[in-house]
């Protein structure tokens, strides 16, 4: 049987637009696209402050539990825009990146983690308890469910770097610069909100964030169909 496919991956620039294809030539096409050559792009440093500010020990332990909906603006390596919404609540995830007037989704459901296009077509891509095949992950599924969560339990490669100030409605975040892997720049608030990452993809910023998150936002909008 030849199945629908959806979400690839739109040149590691954390955006995705439904794929004509099946089966595992829609697999194919989706790694390829993952693994085109982009350019680097620069992000303005944390700003330092004398004032109090966060502290590490609180806010990145506090990143593993964080729940609640945060919407971020990527500006992702090459220059491509995107908005992109992270929604947590326990062991539920979903990201939505959306650039160009295409949104794709990504979240984990009772089937698994579930890719899902336009709210039209969703595709089971791991079963439960599995981890996020890298060719499904829109370039920052990994970084808001895996990586960032689990900073507290890095023993190596993580030192402090500065603090973000409270502003624009947001509150201070505490920085630290991450080694390989992951390497990167992340900026935590003690609730344990990611407020902007650099990384190997781009520089993600908080816009806004709310600390309520919609159960409904964890079922598929569709019933995913398996692949295999």
């Amino acid at each position: 049987m030849r199945l629908p496919i959806a979400v690839a991956r739109l040149l590691a620039l954390a955006a995705a637009a439904l794929l004509a294809g099946c089966g595992q030539q829609g697999v194919r096409a989706v790694a390829a696209a993952a693994e085109r050559p982009v350019e680097a792009t620069a992000s303005p440093s944390p700003t330092y402050s004398a004032d109090p500010v966060p502290q590490l020990a609180v806010a990145l332990p506090a990143a593993a539990s964080w729940s609640g909906t945060a919407t971020y603006a990527l500006r992702a390596r090459g220059g491509t825009s995107a908005e992109v919404t992270v929604t947590r609540a326990a062991d539920k995830v979903r990201v939505d990146v959306a650039t160009g007037g295409t949104t794709s989704s990504l979240m984990t459901a009772d089937a698994g983690w579930v890719a899902c296009a336009q709210a039209e077509t969703c595709v089971t891509v791991a079963p439960p308890g599995a981890a996020l095949p890298d060719a499904w992950d829109p370039g920052v599924g990994r970084l808001l469910t895996t990586v960032v969560p689990s900073l507290a339990q890095r023993e190596r490669g993580i030192y402090a770097d500065g603090y973000l100030v409270a502003g624009s409605g947001l509150p201070a975040a505490a920085c630290v610069e991450v080694i390989a892997p992951d390497s990167g720049r992340y900026c935590v608030t003690e609730d344990g909100l990611l407020r902007r990452a650099k990384f190997t993809g781009g520089t993600l910023t908080l816009t806004a964030a709310n600390p309520t998150a919609d159960p409904a936002r964890f079922a598929p909008p569709v019933a995913p169909t398996p692949l295999g």
